[in-house]
């Protein structure tokens, strides 16, 4: 067998393996769980490390992903941009020129 021949028959089985990893664990990520449950554990694994925790100290991005999960804001927003409550249940505007 030459070199070319053997590499492409070594690819081909690593791919080969690959799918079928991928099929066996398949069909438990595609249950859905009966019903929600509040609370339990978030794990999170992101790089690079984020250098705070809370957005007031920084605007890095990895922070701002890691604190979305962890600090929930006043308000939310719909498409548009429109606000709608998150945690404060009501608010008003006031103009002033």
């Amino acid at each position: 067998m030459t070199g070319a021949r053997r590499a492409a028959a070594l690819v081909f089985l690593g791919v080969a393996v690959l799918a079928a990893s991928a099929e066996a664990q398949a069909p438990a990520a595609r249950t859905p769980s009966a019903t929600p449950r509040a609370g339990g554990t978030l794990s999170l694994s992101y790089h690079p490390e984020p250098s705070a925790l809370t957005t007031i100290a920084t605007t890095a991005v990895p922070t701002a992903l890691v604190a979305s999960k962890i600090f929930e804001s006043l308000l939310a927003y719909e498409a548009g941009m429109k606000p709608m409550p998150s945690l404060a249940q009501s608010w008003s505007v006031t103009l002033r020129l």
